[in-house]
């Protein structure tokens, strides 16, 4: 590990100010960043339909939140590439919500989020080239960013010892599960290049996993503090890995 990713370690595990250190450590990197908020739009459009299969009025909440709090995160590094790039990401974070307020079926609406997230994916291949996006070091990067923004949301809705904004802790969940997909498509890779840090990815997402076992937060929630311990050690981890 190079002396400046060092310093961002062990400031982000003894600070736990996971914003800040998300930005020394990736401040350099625009594209994982847009990246990685791609994977976030992801993950609140995957929650907001399996909230909405249940017939949970929230999922209507979630299906908003990529264009609210991300869209110009997004549309931007797209309009950069070309206009009609970012309106095209405009069209796909806009029309979940849209498509929810004429009643669809949990399966029409499944099929919308769906080609969102395609369209997403498609936009990053334009904006992100091949040879950076498909990186071991890109992906694990990703990953960390996601990781971060799970800690944050949770931080967000735990309080003395219980979860007292549902929503924030589904927003975690929801970026944990993207964290999950992300980890699995880069697994191989690791494993193959550092098997100790692949086993100690595979043990602090299992513990994480555990923290956030579905829609409904455990009776015994982990504290804040341990949340974002167990993250700033496996995102310090993560970022070492070279390029």
């Amino acid at each position: 590990m190079s002396q400046h990713r060092r310093v961002i370690a062990i400031l982000a595990l003894l600070s736990f100010s996971l914003p800040a250190a998300l930005a020394r450590a990736q401040a350099e990197d625009a594209q994982v960043t847009f990246a990685a908020n791609i994977e976030k739009c992801k993950a609140h459009l995957a929650v907001s339909a399996e909230l909405y299969t249940r017939g949970d009025r929230t999922g209507s909440l979630h299906a908003s939140h990529p264009i609210q709090e991300i869209g110009n995160k997004v549309i931007g590094p797209a309009s950069k590439v070309s206009p009609d790039l970012g309106d095209t990401v405009r069209a796909a974070l806009r029309q979940p919500s849209a498509k929810l307020k004429g009643a669809p079926t949990p399966a029409e609406y499944d099929q919308v989020v769906r080609a969102a997230a395609a369209t997403l994916d498609e936009v990053m291949a334009r904006v992100v080239p091949k040879e950076r996006r498909t990186s071991l070091s890109f992906r694990a990067r990703v990953l960390a960013d996601l990781l971060f923004g799970m800690a944050t949301e949770y931080e967000e809705a735990y309080h003395a010892g219980t979860i007292t904004q549902p929503v924030e802790y589904q927003d975690a969940y929801a970026f944990l599960r993207r964290a999950q997909a992300v980890h699995r498509d880069l697994a191989p890779s690791l494993r193959a290049k550092n098997p100790a840090l692949a086993r100690e990815a595979d043990g602090q997402l299992a513990a994480l996993a555990r923290a956030l076992p579905g829609l409904a937060p455990p009776a015994l929630p982990l504290s804040a503090e341990r949340m974002k311990a167990v993250v700033a050690a496996l995102a310090a981890s993560l970022t070492s890995i070279p390029d």
